[in-house]
């Protein structure tokens, strides 16, 4: 099962899950650093949870690799490797 997805109304059908802001580009669904539409979410501003997800540990939530203690460009705004920006991971992916 997907951990997260980009809104799709086809997936929430098939599926129970939790939507939630996107933690990328905070609910605004344009990229941090530019003007163009967010890369994690594509514009839409919510995400796609599956239920029993936590906080990325590596990055707090926040989705940006500045936030993240483990990413290679800490200084950046590209979404955390861990998470891919979603802010969440599966319950079971300390």
């Amino acid at each position: 099962m997907t951990t997260f997805s980009r809104k799709s109304k086809v997936e929430s059908r098939k599926s129970a899950v939790v939507d939630v802001t996107c933690a990328f580009c905070r609910g605004t669904g344009v990229h941090p650093s530019t003007r163009m539409t967010c890369i994690v979410c594509d514009g839409v501003g919510r995400i796609e949870v599956a239920p029993g997800s936590v906080r990325c540990p590596h990055c707090g939530g926040s989705g940006r690799t500045a936030d993240c203690k483990d990413c290679p460009f800490p200084q950046s705004v590209f979404p955390c490797q861990h998470c891919k920006g979603v802010g969440f991971v599966a319950g079971d992916a300390r």
